[in-house]
């Protein structure tokens, strides 16, 4: 069936904010153990909620305390963050053929929309749906499942594109397919043993074959 909803997630598919994040995350690491944490552990992170991943990595930290740190890091330092190459044109071209798009992130309301603003991109989307709208996160396929009930879509005229195994997994359980987000490089092929791929994109504009 043709595509008419294409559903995307933020970090590391549409905005390029890995090397802020990284950053961030070893701010956290450096405070509360002195030293860095391997980058490869901190990109398996990559989709998770923050608070999930902080209690996970860093067991021994005060949670609050520590989302605070990290959220301030990237608060001053979020000029760093940029779209993706090709992105901007995937959108427009997806904008000016009436596809209906969509956000589905697990960030939060209050920094998604900034960073939208941001990067000048808030006015492609219909709907935006973030951690704070969901009681369960990606891999759970509620999120997704809430956009399209918003959108009132079907699950096979949809497709999630994502750079992580919970975005491929968000998609696989609620039955829709999914677009690998090969330009961001935050996975690992060990990431994706449980969660397959309908597609792979080498890089944005390659959607448009698929739909």
């Amino acid at each position: 069936m043709k595509k008419k909803y294409i559903i995307f997630d933020f970090d590391g598919t549409i905005a390029d904010t890995n090397e802020l994040i990284i950053d961030a995350w070893q701010h956290i690491f450096t405070h509360y153990r002195g030293e860095k944490e391997e980058e490869s552990k901190l990109y398996h992170t990559f989709g998770e909620t923050l608070e999930y991943s902080i209690k996970n990595m860093i067991p021994e930290a005060d949670t609050e305390e520590a989302i605070s740190m990290y959220r301030e890091y990237q608060r001053t330092n979020n000029h760093r963050k940029h779209l993706f190459p090709e992105i901007r044109e995937l959108m427009e071209y997806l904008k000016d053929r009436a596809y209906v798009q969509a956000v589905v992130t697990s960030r939060t309301a209050k920094t998604t929309e900034a960073y939208m603003k941001d990067l000048g991109i808030e006015d492609y989307f219909d709907l935006v749906i973030t951690c704070d709208d969901v009681k369960a996160h990606k891999p759970d396929p509620l999120p997704l499942i809430i956009a399209l009930e918003k959108l009132g879509a079907e699950r096979e005229e949809a497709i999630m594109i994502g750079d992580t195994r919970f975005d491929i997994g968000c998609a696989n359980n609620a039955g829709v397919d999914s677009a690998l987000a090969g330009w961001s490089k935050a996975f690992s092929e060990d990431d994706l043993l449980k969660y397959t791929p309908t597609h792979r994109l080498e890089n944005p504009m390659d959607l448009i074959k698929i739909i």
